[in-house]
């Protein structure tokens, strides 16, 4: 019956590829608009972003591992989500990250169907905010990296410059990807078709590592290598323990609408803007995951570094697309490899990161890539919101 149930959701969603969603998506495909000065001018003079519709918030300080929301005395490093909006895919890498980054992230509410334009405007504005007083860094992850490239690109004409940009499987390739074939059939299925449909769509988000390395995590057998303190490990059981509260069932017309007005004008906009990367001469990583099949990342970490004037690639191995910000890679020590921040010791638990590229402390293409034998006790649930390990509110100043 499961068999039958999954091939009644395939032969719907090939049903509804059909003439009528080409035609209706073509328009979409076909834009020529170009982040040009003129571009730059539509945002700056565009809608102001709807109140309420975004947050700027500290992930650290929302789930309890600092206890103020700002560090001005460090660089400024701002994660850009994919299309879900959430700060859930790179949650283990934030406490490393915030030993040398005042570390922010950029959330979106499920509702939100929010344009391009104003995306880049709100986080533009955010950025200039930052500019005069320090440092700013942005990390990019799929969606978040068409918006990370348009947000350099404006700044780019109002002779402000980024201190570095990382773009994880960005997803500047959507209209080549595997994504762009499957999902905008399953956004026009029958509403009571449609959570099937979605269901279609999670194995191009997952690599063939996941589930083992979940069950070695679970079981205590291992710990990420990112997640090297007790304070770390407890902090990653708050935010596992409430992944039900973070992760929301996207809705199909919020679907629809990111699907054709962020990722399709997204990817179309600067596939038309290749002169204008090429002179965007701020310090770039991409890093794209082995096994990616939502888009094909590292294809497109090729075209890219052959067009943007100072790039450099690393593959993860064996991560898909939803996990390359996981446990397989140490994102800290790739960011400080190629961008060398001024170093700090934060948090509770924390500890100073070491120069170098990702770790990596197992044979290539093995389940424990990313993962070490855990350096202490296990850290019981009971103790995940224990004083030693997590501020809490009423200890938090604002």
């Amino acid at each position: 019956k499961m068999v039958a149930a999954i091939n009644l959701v395939f032969a719907a969603v090939a049903l509804v590829n059909s003439p009528r969603w080409q035609q209706a998506r073509a328009p979409l495909v076909t834009r020529t608009a170009r982040w040009t000065p003129r571009a730059a001018a539509v945002v700056s003079t565009g809608a102001e972003p709807r109140p309420n519709h975004f947050r700027f918030v500290s992930p650290l300080y929302e789930d309890g591992y600092l206890p103020q929301p700002s560090r001005p005395e460090l660089p400024y490093l701002l994660y850009l989500p994919g299309f879900d909006g959430t700060l859930v895919s790179p949650f283990l890498q934030f406490p490393k990250l915030g030993e040398n980054y005042d570390v922010q992230g950029f959330n979106i509410p499920m509702s939100d169907r929010s344009t391009l334009v104003e995306l880049v405007s709100v986080v533009v504005a955010r950025i200039e905010e930052e500019l005069p007083r320090r440092k700013v860094y942005i990390i990019g992850e799929s969606f978040g990296g068409i918006l990370a490239l348009s947000v350099a690109l404006v700044l780019k004409t109002r002779k402000q410059k980024l201190a570095g940009l990382t773009l994880v499987n960005p997803a500047t390739c959507y209209l080549e990807s595997a994504l762009f074939k499957r999902a905008g059939p399953v956004s026009n299925l029958p509403r009571w078709l449609y959570p099937l449909g979605v269901l279609t769509l999670l194995p191009l988000f997952v690599d063939k590592h996941g589930l083992a390395q979940l069950a070695k995590l679970v079981t205590g057998k291992k710990l990420p290598q990112v997640i090297d303190t007790p304070a770390r490990e407890a902090y990653m059981g708050r935010v596992a323990l409430t992944l039900y509260r973070r992760i929301k069932f996207m809705p199909r017309a919020t679907l629809k609408w990111r699907l054709l007005e962020w990722l399709t004008e997204g990817a179309t906009r600067l596939r038309v803007a290749q002169t204008e990367l090429s002179k965007l001469d701020v310090p770039t990583l991409i890093l794209v995951g082995e096994d990616d099949r939502t888009l094909p990342s590292a294809e497109e970490a090729d075209r890219l570094s052959g067009i943007l004037p100072d790039v450099k690639v690393q593959v993860v191995d064996g991560a898909g697309h939803a996990s390359t910000c996981g446990s397989r890679v140490d994102l800290a020590r790739a960011l400080n490899a190629r961008f060398a921040p001024t170093r700090g010791r934060f948090g509770k638990g924390g500890a100073v990161a070491n120069a170098g590229g990702l770790m990596i402390a197992a044979t290539p293409g093995s389940t424990d890539v990313g993962l070490m034998d855990r350096p202490h006790p296990i850290v019981q649930p009971r103790d995940y919101w224990a004083s030693s390990y997590y501020f809490p509110p009423e200890t938090r100043t604002n």
